[in-house]
Parts: C-alpha cells; sequence; structure tokens
C-alpha cells in the first residue's frame, strides 16, 4: 500500500472521519449505558446503535462526494478510510465509562 499521492486534504478527511467514528462509538456507549441502567428498552438502544453507523456512512459518503480526493476516487483510499472510521467508532466506544451492575462486582 502506497500513500504518496495522500496529502492534506486526504488526511483532514480520515480525521474527520476518526472524529466521527468517535462520536458515534460515544453515542452507541451511552445508549448501550442506559440500557444497563434501565432507563432505556433494548428497541431504542438497537435504534441507536443502527442509527449511528447510518449517520457515520451518510455523512462519509457525503464528505467524500463533497472533497472529491484520492480517499475517494482509489480502493485502496476507500478502505483506508473505512478503517479509520471503524477505527474511531472503537474508539469512542472505548471511550465511554461502563455502568457498574451489582451482579457484576461478586
Amino acid at each position: 500500500m502506497t500513500t504518496n499521492r495522500i496529502g492534506t486534504t486526504e488526511w483532514m478527511l480520515l480525521l474527520v472521519g476518526v472524529v466521527l467514528g468517535i462520536l458515534a462509538g460515544v453515542v452507541q456507549g451511552w445508549a448501550i449505558a442506559q440500557k444497563e441502567q434501565g432507563k432505556i428498552k433494548s428497541g431504542m438502544r438497537i435504534f441507536y446503535i443502527v442509527g449511528t453507523v447510518i449517520v457515520l456512512v451518510a455523512l462519509k459518503v457525503t464528505l467524500n462526494i463533497a472533497f472529491p480526493s484520492y480517499i475517494a476516487t482509489s480502493q485502496i483510499g476507500i478502505w483506508l478510510s473505512i478503517v479509520f472510521a471503524i477505527g474511531g467508532l472503537l474508539l469512542g466506544r472505548a471511550l465511554y465509562p461502563q455502568p457498574v451492575n451489582s451482579a457484576r462486582r461478586g
């Protein structure tokens, strides 16, 4: 994999993808914590989790259309963008604190 054609615009698009992924991960973590605390039901948790992934994908596609670059036009660039967005999603999910259940303490 060569990154010779990746310039400032491409790195900014990757950074925005990571930030969007982190935000989506935090929302997912919040939804899971709310379900664990009994504040929302399981259907609403699924709505938040699936909804954040859909919004993340929609925003990434919109950015790739609005700012055509090597990331948006090459196959390796698209895969790189996906990896960065998923990495951000997992990082954001890991950053959200887990609720402590009394059953798990034992």
